[in-house]
């Protein structure tokens, strides 16, 4: 149909079509403008108004150091004065690029040995080790392995190291000696800490549930049957702990009755003769299971005529096998997780010391063994907590401000 024909048909004729097209040409204007006013900034709509690249840009909003503080504070203004916010579905495309992309040059991981002996920390600790190789390489990172002992215990030169391999990322497994302090260059590194030996400074740490795994434990004998449980734990493991699995068995005995209550057997390796004051300990108590963890206990009760998984419950929480029984603390896992959030942080250039470190705990899993026996099945005897009468508590308390626990 032309025009003409058309206008005519149109109250008004030609002058109202013209009108029309007018007013429809203003709408799609409007729209328009709306359109542009409400486009999501980008990196380039802060580059034009800092006047510097979109790579500037880019390196800023991630804190890079390559980029100076002045300068990084600067665009980081602009970007929260014109809103602008990452695309989560762009930055997860670009990681799963960064994940699938072949490249010649692996990104490098890098494992901090600080032991004196470097191969005490692999017999130790080497299922940590084990869980976070087969992580990084499913991630397409590398990890190697830098010890301080060929820096000649130099933190200084392990930096440089460390920066000459252009290394983001850090794994720190437990230190050797407990409340350690380590200096490096913290600001040009993303970092991760396995368990609670690194006293300074205070990163993002990865580690068992200690305390849930005492827990376990406890909970574990108890349904087995045993009533009067021990506790044996070398000071040094102790405080190498933080003191958890130390304080889930204290909470655990609250359960009990207060002719249950045993208390806890930490001895420092300076305490002489240990051997003779932890028989001295079980002569007086008797109990009919014990928890511990990488201590003669074994040894010495079998020195005593007892036998466990025979005599009495021998529960371990760390390593079970099939003949020594308890919890699996899941260390390969632990070393698995500490790589995820290893690379969460460097995708998101989280560098250097943490105002508010994370704590990431991974639960333990009780495994049972020939050390473990089942005895007749008892109805639990649970003390309910109760201010009338809290002899329970009492007692617990009493030992545990004496500081007495042997």
């Amino acid at each position: 149909m032309r025009f003409g024909a058309l206008s005519a048909q149109i109250p008004g004729g030609a002058q109202r079509q013209r009108e029309i097209c007018i007013a429809e040409k203003r709408t799609i204007c409007t729209v328009l403008s709306f359109v542009i006013v409400m486009k999501r900034p980008t990196l380039c709509d802060i580059a034009k108004i800092a006047k510097v690249s979109h790579v500037t840009v880019s390196l800023a909003l991630r804190s890079h150091p390559r980029i100076s503080q002045a300068t990084r504070d600067r665009i980081q203004v602009i970007a929260r004065e014109i809103g602008y916010r990452p695309d989560p579905v762009l930055a997860a495309l670009m990681v799963y690029r960064h994940g699938t992309k072949p490249s010649g040059n692996e990104e490098t991981l890098a494992w901090i040995n600080v032991w004196p002996d470097p191969k005490e920390l692999s017999t130790i600790y080497g299922h940590y080790w084990d869980g976070a190789l087969e992580r990084s390489q499913e991630l397409g990172y590398k990890l190697v392995e830098f010890r301080l002992t060929e820096c000649g215990m130099d933190t200084n030169r392990l930096s440089r190291a460390l920066h000459a391999r252009n290394v983001r990322g850090l794994l720190l497994p437990p230190q050797y000696h407990n409340r350690a302090h380590l200096h490096l260059d913290w600001e040009n590194f993303s970092a991760i800490s396995f368990g609670f030996t690194l006293a300074a400074p205070r990163l993002h740490v990865v580690t068992n549930a200690q305390f849930r795994s005492a827990v376990t434990a406890m909970r574990a004998l108890r349904r087995l049957g045993h009533r009067r449980i021990g506790f044996a734990l070398e000071k040094g493991i102790d405080e190498r702990c933080d003191h958890n699995y130390l304080a889930g068995y204290l909470i655990e005995q609250l359960r009990l009755k207060a002719g249950d209550i045993i208390p806890p057997l930490i001895m420092a390796r300076t305490d002489a003769p240990m051997q003779r004051n932890f028989e001295a300990w079980h002569d007086k108590h008797r109990p009919e299971a014990i928890i511990t963890m990488n201590w003669p206990v074994q040894k010495w009760m079998r020195e005593m005529g007892y036998r466990e998984g025979k005599d009495y419950s021998l529960a371990t929480l760390g390593r079970p096998s099939p003949i020594l029984g308890g919890i699996d603390q899941n260390e390969t896992l632990i070393g698995r997780t500490a790589v995820d959030l290893l690379v969460g942080m460097i995708h998101r250039s989280e560098r250097g010391i943490p105002k508010i470190p994370l704590r990431t705990l991974i639960e333990g899993s009780w495994v049972g063994g020939e050390s473990i026996r089942t005895l007749a099945r008892r109805r639990p005897d649970r003390t309910i907590p109760d201010p009338a009468n809290n002899a329970p508590i009492g007692a617990l308390a009493a030992v545990v401000n004496s500081g007495d626990y042997n």
